[in-house]
């Protein structure tokens, strides 16, 4: 299959029209990893490539640990572009075909896809744990799952298929991803960023119509 002007190629997108023109947004994806990208999401890949003409793949960001690092720097890159939203998409995260349009329909300055994750519970059993949350009842500390319908505000997120505008990263002082220490209440870069967001008077969304998978290696 062969690929449109878009792939690696940031400026071509910009030449003959203004992202900012009330058409279309413009939307640069970042998908950070570790050398390998999961077969269906290049599947999908190739699709949104031929299929959205406001959408530019930017050169994968390889081998940058820790994952913090990675994201500060598709920040950084990002920021010189003139481009509306940052998408991020992990590397062995498989968004569904139609995410984009989805994520793009709200017209909300952050929102998330829905991404599994497994996790031992109390009992050292694998739990299958939705990355959509809000804040943990009062008199308890941290986020608690949350898994709702259509389109609802949360309060924290993963970044594995999370839609950002770009005034988010412009109204926050960098670095805008950290990771916390093991005494900190929130460790996650991601979750991190989310108190950085809400913090700057941001809402965060999650679209539940748009659920990824989440490729994991587990021994049985």
């Amino acid at each position: 299959m062969m690929l449109g002007p878009n792939l690696f190629r940031p400026n071509q997108l910009f030449q003959n029209r203004s992202p900012f023109s009330g058409s279309k947004p413009t939307v640069m994806l970042f998908i950070p990893n570790m050398g390998t990208l999961v077969t269906p999401l290049v599947s999908n890949l190739l699709i949104w490539l031929q299929k959205y003409d406001n959408l530019i793949l930017y050169p994968f960001p390889q081998y940058f640990q820790p994952v913090s690092w990675a994201r500060n720097y598709c920040a950084k890159e990002f920021l010189k572009y003139p481009c509306d939203y940052l998408w991020f998409v992990d590397a062995d995260t498989i968004p569904p075909v139609n995410a984009l349009e989805l994520l793009l329909e709200p017209g909300v300055e952050m929102i998330s896809g829905v991404t599994y994750t497994l996790k031992r519970d109390i009992d050292g059993k694998l739990k299958r744990v939705a990355m959509t949350l809000k804040k943990a009842p009062e008199g308890q500390i941290g986020y608690v799952e949350y898994v709702g319908q259509g389109v609802e505000e949360i309060d924290a997120c993963g970044m594995s298929c999370c839609l950002i505008h770009r005034k988010i990263f412009e109204s926050i002082n960098p670095p805008w991803f950290t990771l916390g220490n093991w005494e900190d209440e929130v460790r996650g870069e991601d979750f991190r960023f989310c108190e950085l967001v809400k913090k700057a008077g941001f809402k965060i969304y999650a679209h539940f119509g748009v659920v990824c998978g989440h490729q994991k290696t587990v021994i049985i």
